[in-house]
């Protein structure tokens, strides 16, 4: 998702959760983020993400968060430059363990590569880590592969 779609989603959630939200048309726009139009007033609404100072033994989220995709995004073009398959791969992370940018690039190494080597069949699933046989074998940072393979999924977005 694009910035302004992940924005105008919170934005939706966090309107629905109010009762009392103002009534009005609703303006997608840069600063503010979202104006609301009533019929006396309008009122600008600014999405902020607030996060706590943690101590220096612990990764920040937004730090965690932000290697987390580069993870992704790129075991996504390594499979994607290998592989015509259309598949959703959910990767979860081991929250014990700090991942360095140094470590980026081999762990979306092993995530393609791991993935690759299951070829999984149209409208078949996998899991990989959470059992005996493979939980060893997955880097400290990862603690389980998802996936599916879809066979009305065409496209890789």
């Amino acid at each position: 998702m694009d910035k302004k779609a992940v924005e105008q989603w919170q934005f939706d959630r966090f309107r629905a959760s109010l009762d009392d939200f103002p009534k009005g048309s609703i303006v997608a726009c840069e600063e503010p983020d979202f104006l609301v139009r009533g019929d006396s007033r309008t009122l600008g609404v600014e999405l902020t993400r607030v996060y706590r100072q943690v101590d220096d033994a612990v990764q920040p989220l937004q730090e965690a968060e932000s290697l987390h995709r580069r993870v992704c995004e790129k075991a996504q073009r390594l499979f994607a430059a290998t592989s015509d398959a259309a598949l959703q791969v959910n990767v979860t992370f081991n929250s014990g363990y700090r991942i360095s940018l140094k470590r980026v690039a081999a762990l979306a190494d092993f995530v393609a590569s791991t993935v690759r080597s299951l070829d999984p069949k149209p409208d078949t699933s996998f899991t990989y880590g959470s059992d005996f046989a493979t939980y060893d074998r997955l880097p400290r940072e990862i603690a389980e592969l998802r996936g599916w393979r879809y066979s009305r999924i065409s496209q890789t977005i």
